[in-house]
Parts: structure tokens; sequence; C-alpha cells
């Protein structure tokens, strides 16, 4: 099934089939590894700032590691001005 499939263009500019994970990742263009570590700073971020909503626990004090608490927020996911 999914061995066989073709994918219709590459991924990003620069990919190399069939090479080891540490040399796609020196493969990546600068700027889509910086968007990358920006995403996960952004969740880990989120993830030690969230405090302790109802059903949360953080990774570190025993909770599921990759489990983040709902971005609504108490205005429903607005910012207000």
């Amino acid at each position: 099934r999914g061995e066989n499939s073709v994918f219709p263009t590459p991924p990003y500019r620069g990919f190399v089939a069939d090479v080891s994970p540490q040399e796609q990742w020196d493969n990546i263009p600068t700027i889509g590894k910086f968007q990358i570590l920006v995403f996960v700073g952004m969740l880990e971020s989120y993830g030690e700032g969230a405090g302790e909503p109802e059903g949360y626990t953080h990774y570190m004090k025993g909770g599921v590691p990759g489990f983040y608490p709902s971005i609504k927020g108490k205005n429903n996911g607005q910012i207000s001005l």
C-alpha cells in the first residue's frame, strides 16, 4: 500500500530520496528548519505556560507527552482588544 505509492511532487526543495534522517535534515532549506523549530517552540511554550486547567497534567509531572489542553481559552479563542 503505502510503500508503493509515489508522492506526486517532492515535499520540499532539495528533497533527496533514500538518505538518512540526518541527511534529510541537512537538505531542508534553512527557512523550513526555522519554521519547524518555531512551531515546536510555540507548543512547548504553550505547554509550560498552560497552568493547571482541568484534565491537564504537565508531562514532567506524570502527564501524557504530546497532550496539550484546549487552546480555546477564556474568551472562546478570541483576543479582546
